[in-house]
């Protein structure tokens, strides 16, 4: 499967109560989203979407609060969201869910929010039952790949523009390795985005 850009279609009728576009998004809004944080670049990435005038959600491995503690209250302050990407980054896939769920819990008693992204987007069917009651899982519809070393800034940039559209949930990341690419894909985005009238919204 393309989890770049997921067959949408598909996975509504295997997954219905998951987000993956939001469909009742306002003309010319999307969603951005980071994962992996916080990180030392979480606040300059915040700033810098704040003072172009687009909100994100951010969803936090909260483990990394400890180095970040303000992490939290800052990017609410500056008009974001927070979700829940796990404790220590666990793949659900590669545990079992007595680990994977205690992670969780850790995870769930240490901020708070209504919204939950899994990390690397997996869930077994049991694990999506229990926490679909608890919680919006939030997936997405593109996925630019800029977690990738090699894969530049224009082209993370080419891959977003050619296929957002209304109500897009985008995926970028939030991580010390690619700091530096994630503020030059950010500025060049923003950039990009005012100029097709697109904005993106907390979730």
């Amino acid at each position: 499967m393309n989890w770049r850009k997921p067959p949408i279609w598909l996975l509504r009728v295997l997954f219905p109560d998951v987000l993956w576009r939001d469909e009742g998004a306002k003309k010319g809004v999307f969603h951005l989203t980071f994962d992996d944080g916080p990180s030392s670049f979480t606040a300059e990435i915040a700033s810098v979407l704040s003072k172009a005038g687009h909100s994100a959600t951010f969803f936090l491995s909260t483990e990394r609060l400890k180095e970040f503690p303000d992490a939290i209250e800052f990017l609410r302050s500056k008009g974001h969201s927070v979700g829940y990407h796990g404790h220590t980054h666990l793949d659900a896939w590669k545990v079992n869910d007595d680990v994977f769920m205690k992670d969780l819990e850790i995870s769930f008693n240490s901020m708070s929010s209504p919204r939950f992204r899994p990390p690397y987007g997996h869930l077994r069917w049991g694990q999506y039952q229990a926490l679909k009651r608890r919680f919006q899982i939030v997936m997405w519809d593109i996925m630019p790949g800029d977690f990738k070393v090699a894969m530049s800034a224009e082209a993370v940039n080419e891959f977003l523009l050619k296929n957002v559209r209304r109500g897009s949930v985008v995926v970028l990341h939030d991580q010390e390795k690619i700091g530096a690419k994630s503020l030059e894909s950010l500025s060049i985005i923003l950039d990009s985005l005012t100029k097709k009238g697109l904005r993106s919204e907390a979730l």
